[in-house]
């Protein structure tokens, strides 16, 4: 557990400092415990990093959609050098611009009118759904989606819904429009409802509207408004929940409506195995209490057992420290303990009598907390030689070092598809070509700082021939200050 926490630290100071950020994006061994993404957005925390990236040729040509969409998330002025150069602009398919978009108003409502865009909209390589993503964020975003009718011919209610997610203004103004609401169903309005209480209220409120509600679709209105959800519990509409996973479900999002069934006398006796790790796996508290009451204890089988574990190591060590119940767990149990756990990872893979019982795209699922875990995973010959396809996409998309390892190993690249080998060598291209850009700058920051030193102390000694050099001045740092300068 200790390593993943130095590499959340080691994320955090690259991304609040440029000079620690040069350091970790420039060495291989620090780098390679990140994802491809990480390694992207710490560059994206800094203009200047992200600036000289952008500005290389060689990196333009290796840099695809996502890592753009990513590099350009932080800064405005790097998201409009992108979509300003012809170039990088048409790497980015639909998603790659929603995520531009997303995060600068001003931007989503130019690509509303930017060519390019239309283009890809009125070619179906950009759809309702895209639209619908890109004004889920900004009322005048989402106001000028629904003024165009073009926009709406091609949006279905699950896309306008999002609309509606943004803001109350446009929530009512698409509940009120007839024909708006003619092409929602009651999913639609549940999704409009789950984001703006009062929507929730006026649907619950209105007899044809409720009539319609029943299971996932009420549940969303509770489990996000926990009125709403006392509400549905003291009113003839909780049997519209269906069943018990339906009362399970109403509190996935709030442990205190989760509480208020559990210890009602009433609502518990209805809860079966299924509900209650359902609860359970949402709720650390919760898990907790059912593990430590044998009665409601017995009601769950081991793989339900097991699900209480997601969010509380606490129970995850219980279930690893009971003998019986561990002798039960098969590879899909193991992985769910794992994966949520890098501890009980290193326990699992630590012991031959666990790790033997994983199946092939199981095992990858163990490494995915900490890098040395990953690393052990292939250090073991008998996993490394049935580690399924999955597994592998698991880990690399996790770690740099693993994709640089699976890229430089026949027996690991044998099984991989000749397209996801294609994307690794190009996401690993994109990665090194950063690194060794900020390398150079690195090395020439400190050339500059070393050349600025002499020259400082050759007039120093000049004047004072006499004099010695303080401790300081023979240890030169760089200035915490000083700009990374593309050249």
């Amino acid at each position: 557990m200790i390593a993943f926490h130095k590499t959340n630290d080691l994320i955090a100071s690259a991304k609040s400092d440029i000079q620690e950020a040069r350091i970790i994006l420039s060495d291989p061994a620090k780098f390679g415990q990140l994802s491809f993404k990480k390694f992207l957005s710490i560059i994206a925390e800094h203009e200047d990093l992200a600036l000289a990236i952008l500005s290389d040729t060689g990196m333009q040509n290796v840099l695809d959609g996502l890592a753009l969409s990513i590099i350009g998330n932080k800064h405005e002025s790097i998201a409009r050098k992108i979509l300003e150069n012809p170039y990088l602009k048409g790497k980015l398919y639909a998603p790659d611009l929603v995520a531009l978009g997303n995060k600068y108003e001003c931007i989503a409502l130019e690509l509303l009118e930017d060519p390019y865009f239309l283009e890809l909209f009125r070619e179906n390589k950009l759809r309702g759904e895209h639209i619908g993503l890109l004004g889920q964020y900004s009322k005048l975003v989402a106001l000028k989606i629904l003024n165009n009718p073009e926009f709406i011919r091609n949006m279905d209610g699950s896309h306008i819904a999002q609309l509606g997610l943004c803001d109350l203004e446009i929530a009512n103004l698409i509940f009120t429009d007839e024909k708006l609401l003619s092409k929602l169903d009651i999913d639609d309005l549940s999704m409009i409802g789950k984001a703006h209480e009062s929507i929730a209220i006026n649907i619950l409120s209105n007899p044809k509207l409720a009539s319609f509600l029943e299971g996932e679709n009420l549940c969303r209105l509770g489990r996000y408004h926990e009125n709403i959800a006392d509400a549905i519990l003291k009113s003839e509409q909780v049997r519209a929940l269906g069943n018990n996973i339906g009362l399970a479900r109403l509190a996935l999002n709030n442990v205190n409506i989760a509480m208020k069934i559990l210890h009602s006398p009433f609502w518990s006796q209805f809860l079966d195995g299924v509900a209650l790790s359902i609860m359970g796996e949402s709720h650390a508290e919760i898990a907790e209490i059912i593990f430590a009451d044998n009665a409601l204890k017995s009601k769950l089988d081991h793989h339900q057992i097991v699900a209480l574990s997601k969010h509380s190591l606490a129970t995850a060590e219980k279930i690893i420290g009971d003998t019986e119940l561990l002798s039960k767990l098969n590879s899909s149990d193991l992985k769910v303990l794992g994966q949520n756990h890098a501890s009980i990872a290193a326990y699992i893979l630590s012991k031959s009598e666990l790790w033997t019982r994983l199946q092939a795209n199981d095992i990858g699922y163990l490494g995915l907390k900490d890098i040395n875990l990953a690393r052990k995973i292939f250090e073991n010959d008998e996993l490394r030689s049935k580690i399924g396809v999955h597994s592998i996409a698991v880990l690399c998309a996790q770690f740099m070092e693993i994709t640089q390892f699976a890229l430089k190993n026949n027996d690991i690249l044998n099984n991989l598809a000749p397209e996801y080998q294609f994307l690794l060598r190009r996401r690993l291209a994109s990665v090194e070509g950063a690194a060794q850009l900020i390398e150079h700058e690195v090395a020439l920051s400190s050339s500059i700082t070393t050349l600025c030193f002499s020259f400082d102390a050759m007039s120093t000694t000049k004047k004072n021939p006499d004099s010695t050099p303080s401790s300081s001045e023979m240890d030169p740092k760089p200035s915490a200050k000083s700009k990374f300068e593309y050249h």
